[in-house]
This record gives structure tokens, C-alpha cells and sequence, in this order.
């Protein structure tokens, strides 16, 4: 059974519980969304988990039994999504360390993902349901540009394996075809994950090969970045200046 319903602020779909309508109804939540509104992938990675956990430990993969799902828009960019099974459900609150032993361990990986991903998350195991809402990341560019003699990559956004790749090209980019002196211009970036600061440490490697005499420099790092440079060393291996603060 398979139940979809589209309105133009939010969808309403009832299924039986069966892994292979999981994913027929991610792939319709996807043509829902607007990737204009932001990173729809994080939303999807959610759902997926969030039906997964209906079915598998709600229901326990009883073909009789139904999971639904209401996904609405409550303003662009930002949704809130509740789904409902007729099990048990599941504890907010249980351990969420994936490296736990013990049968519950794929279980704790997901609600650790769906913790990581969601603005909120609150279950109402009375009414056999989870409500999660949710804010889509805005999507990086890393944009280079010639400014004032200097060469300045700027990333859009915080700086996650998503947009891994796009910031190594940008850096090497500046390495290999401009002969200016090169900045990283962190003014909008609040957050970078260890896969972009492996791609910065990686750079460093690179700029003692093949910089010659120019210099490289990060600038306008806010206080929570500069933290975390100081906490990996990056500090100590770079020319950083901080945001003034307002």
C-alpha cells in the first residue's frame, strides 16, 4: 500500500512497511523540494532515516502495519516533518555513540545522524510519532577573484565534505595558475568539518612545495573557527588574522 498526496506547502504519504517504499517516497519528498532553498540532501538523509526507524523498529517490518509521513514547508528553506508508525517507536534519549556495541548499534547511528542534521527533534512516543525540523543548509561556492593585488578565495558558507572537492580546487587553483599573493577569506564560515580541514593540511603541503615566493594567509576567521585552528595547530602552520570583532 501507497498512499501520496502533494499540496503546494507540504505532502502527505501512507505506506505499508516495506523497505523498498522507503525510497520510492524519498525520491518523491526530492521532487518536492527546491534546490534553491538550500542543501536538500540533509533533509533527505533525514526522512530516509526517520521512515527507516518507523519501519524497522516501530513496526519491526510488519507488512501490516503503515507508516505515514507530512513533510510541510514552513517557510522557505525550513520544513517540519513528522512520522508516525503503529510500534513502539523509539527513545530520544538512548545512547547515540555509534561505536557502541550490541544489536542497537545501526539503530544509534541513525538517530546519532538525525540528532546531527535537525534543528529540533522531539518524539511523542504516546502518539507513536517523531517531529523533526529542520533548516537546509545553504550550498557553498568557493569563489576566487583578483581583489586589490591579491588573489581571495572566499567560501560561501560553512565548509563541509560536501563541498570538500570545490574547496581543494579553489586552493589549488591559486597555487597553480596565479602568480599573487593568495588570501582564504573565512568571513562566512562559521563551521568546517575534519574533511576540510584535511583538505587545508593537505594545501600546507602543497604551498611548501610549490608557493615560491608567494605568501598565503587566512583572514577574518571568526572567534569559534579560530578556536578550533588553535585546537588541530592549523594556527601554527598558517598566517592567520581574526574578525574584528562588531
Amino acid at each position: 500500500m501507497f498512499r501520496w498526496e502533494e499540496f503546494p506547502d507540504r505532502i502527505e504519504c501512507r505506506m505499508s512497511s516495506s523497505l523498498h517504499l522507503i525510497e520510492r517516497s524519498v525520491e518523491q519528498c526530492r521532487q518536492f523540494l527546491s534546490p534553491a532553498e538550500g542543501d536538500t540532501d540533509a533533509l533527505i538523509q533525514i526522512l530516509r532515516e526517520l521512515l527507516l526507524n518507523a519501519v524497522e523498529h516501530g513496526n519491526r517490518s510488519d507488512p501490516d502495519c503503515e507508516v505515514s509521513l507530512r513533510l510541510e514547508r514552513t517557510e522557505p528553506g525550513r520544513f517540519h516533518a513528522t512520522v508516525r508508525d503503529q510500534g513502539e517507536g523509539f527513545c530520544l534519549t538512548e545512547e547515540t555513540d555509534p561505536r557502541m556495541p550490541g544489536s542497537k548499534s545501526t539503530r544509534r547511528r541513525g538517530l546519532a545522524i538525525v540528532h546531527a542534521l535537525c534543528d529540533e527533534l522531539v518524539s511523542a512516543p504516546e502518539e507513536g510519532c517523531v517531529n523533526a525540523w529542520i533548516t537546509l543548509p545553504q550550498r557553498v561556492r568557493v569563489i576566487g577573484e583578483e581583489r586589490e593585488g591579491e588573489w581571495i578565495v572566499t567560501p560561501g558558507g560553512d565548509l563541509s565534505a560536501s563541498v570538500a572537492g570545490e574547496f581543494r580546487t579553489g586552493l589549488l587553483h591559486w597555487l597553480e595558475q596565479v602568480q599573487l599573493h593568495g588570501v582564504l577569506d573565512l568571513s562566512k564560515v562559521r563551521t568546517m568539518d575534519s574533511i576540510c580541514l584535511s583538505v587545508l593540511l593537505a594545501f600546507h603541503r602543497e604551498l611548501e612545495l610549490h608557493a615560491g615566493p608567494r605568501s598565503f594567509q587566512l583572514t577574518r576567521v571568526q572567534s569559534r573557527m579560530m578556536a578550533l585552528f588553535r585546537m588541530t595547530r592549523i594556527d601554527r602552520l598558517f598566517t592567520i588574522h581574526e574578525d574584528a570583532p562588531a
